[in-house]
């Protein structure tokens, strides 16, 4: 029996689908192909069902091939899904599919696709192993990664973006697991690539990043500039992180001026209102003007540059100062001279001639590593305050230590101290610990001795006013000691062996922008044992 010319517009009909309704198209596809399966054994059948296959699956292979389909993610996993079934030896469309599934971030998924394409390939397959190796590291799998990474190696020792991945996994261990071997391995791979490769600019930027990290400043100044004449400059994001280098070690001449691409980082922008007015460089005369500054990063960035407020007011009629309502009130009795408003006041309402932003105050004034102003104390408690806490909370005769051993939730997570380190300190014979922790809960502290504070700190001149009825901080980076060192308190602070960039020199007793904080740093990273061992011991002999 015959097929009729109008079953067989079925094929068609499928076929026209798939360019509008690729899912609808493969449904109605099985349908038609079960019927046609069904009936066989009659010859007609069996050529249309082997007619309607060749045309269905090239139609679908020329859709995943088509550049403007790659966005309709559901469609080519349907695409991909058939395909595989009628191909399930062909590497390629398990490659592809598994491309799909990372762009869902269905690693799990992808992981399998990309080990049947391996499989599946008859000869290695670099493109297919490199995918792995990426897929993996997404995956957070990254001993299976470094796998792979060397696999790539020993097929294609002569590559050198195999020895630039594998330093990569490298790095990114390291970052996870803070073990020495990592970061040697990542800088000798990386090292091993720039050489086989010198003008790949992507490979003196990832040198620049584990010299950093291994503190080899000298290196890493002439990746910068190799990097940067590579690429006329870089990128915003290129010259931002430049500038953090310049500034880590000591030049702010350039670190500064650099420093001002902040705001264009194309990864990370720091955000900034968009002002008519224009911005003050340090050149303009402003004996008749009104300035604004206005906040930006952290607070305590807001504590650490508004020391300059007093050279500021030398240079302008008015100073503005627009900065977030918890840091409100103690800049407003520490500044007298300068209007504080909050940062929610609408700038429409306020009258200025030009703007700066807080960290652009260096650049304006040029300041210079080597003459840092008003090192001791700038900010004030309210006296008040003080005096009612003290009462409270701290009418007795003990050593009184406040700790704070987080930051916020956007700062380096390796500035932050496990709790479990700062334990000893409750040991201390004579001492008595409170938690300076903002919005921290009393779960935090079960089982210690230390009695957290948390629920007495609304603001920071709450926290200022605790500060001062304490005779010693101890804190990591972070506002708390900011906070403290303006106040000019007594401070001991815990710094990881890759601090911040803005911290250049912690070789002294003190951390050149604050003369009353004392820096206590790892000498490897994390190492944080050695470092409390030395700080208990110099607490003891204070009391």
């Amino acid at each position: 029996m015959e097929i009729d010319l109008l079953t067989k517009f079925n094929r068609g009909i499928c076929l026209s689908l798939v360019d509008t309704n690729v899912i609808e198209a493969i449904r109605m596809y099985r349908e038609y192909s079960s019927y046609l399966h069904s009936k066989d054994k009659e010859e007609s059948y069996k050529t249309e069902l082997s007619t309607l296959r060749v045309a269905f699956l090239n139609k679908l292979i020329k859709y995943t091939e088509n550049k403007d389909n790659k966005a309709n993610i559901s469609d080519l996993i349907a695409c991909y899904q058939e395909l595989i079934v009628s191909f399930e030896d062909s590497p390629l469309f398990y490659k592809e599919c598994a491309e799909c599934f990372c762009e869902l971030e269905q690693y799990d998924i992808a992981i399998e696709l990309l080990l049947k394409a391996k499989e599946t390939s008859k000869k290695f397959d670099a493109k297919i192993v490199y995918e792995l190796v990426i897929a993996y590291k997404k995956a957070e799998k990254l001993e299976l990664a470094l796998e792979y990474a060397k696999e790539l190696i020993k097929n294609e020792p002569e590559e050198a973006d195999n020895y630039y991945t594998l330093g990569d996994i490298y790095d990114t261990l390291y970052n996870k697991y803070e073990k020495e071997e990592y970061i040697k391995n990542a800088v000798l791979n990386l090292e091993i690539a720039k050489n086989m490769n010198p003008d790949k600019k992507e490979f003196r930027r990832a040198l620049t990043i584990v010299y950093m990290k291994t503190k080899q400043f000298e290196k890493e100044k002439e990746e910068w500039d190799k990097c940067l004449r590579l690429n006329n400059k870089g990128s915003f994001t290129e010259v931002c992180n430049y500038a953090m280098f310049l500034i880590r070690t000591g030049d702010f001449k350039n670190g500064f001026e650099y420093y001002e691409a902040r705001f264009k980082d194309e990864k990370h922008p720091v955000p900034y209102p968009d002002f008519k007015e224009p911005v003050y460089n340090g050149k303009q005369n402003l004996s008749a003007k009104t300035l604004l500054i206005q906040s930006e990063q952290g607070f305590g960035d807001t504590f650490l540059f508004s020391r300059f407020f007093h050279i500021l007011k030398n240079k302008t009629s008015k100073l503005i100062f627009r900065t977030p309502s918890t840091t409100v009130d103690i800049m407003k009795r520490s500044f007298p001279f300068v209007e504080i408003v909050p940062q929610k006041k609408e700038l429409s309402e306020l009258s200025f001639d030009y703007h700066i932003p807080l960290m652009s105050i260096p650049k304006a004034i040029g300041l210079s590593s080597s003459n840092i102003p008003y090192g001791d104390k700038y900010l004030f408690a309210d006296e008040n305050k003080v005096k009612e806490f003290k009462e409270k909370l701290f009418n007795n005769k003990d050593f009184k230590i406040g700790i704070a051993f987080r930051g916020s939730r956007q700062g380096m997570k390796t500035r932050e101290i496990p709790l479990k380190f700062l334990l000893p300190l409750t040991e201390i014979q004579g001492a008595k610990v409170y938690s300076l922790q903002f919005g921290e809960s009393d779960e935090t502290f079960e089982g210690t001795k230390i009695e957290n504070l948390a629920s007495y700190i609304k603001n920071f001149d709450d926290t200022a006013s605790i500060i001062e009825n304490m005779d010693l901080i101890v804190t990591i980076d972070n506002a708390t000691m900011n906070l403290a060192g303006a106040l000019g308190k007594k401070t001991f602070c815990l710094f990881n062996y890759l601090p911040d960039f803005r911290w250049f020199d912690l070789s002294g007793d003190d951390v050149k922008w604050y003369k009353t904080v004392k820096p206590y740093q790892c000498q490897k990273q994390s190492d944080w044992e050695p470092v409390i061992k030395k700080l208990v011991a110099d607490i003891k002999n204070i009391i």
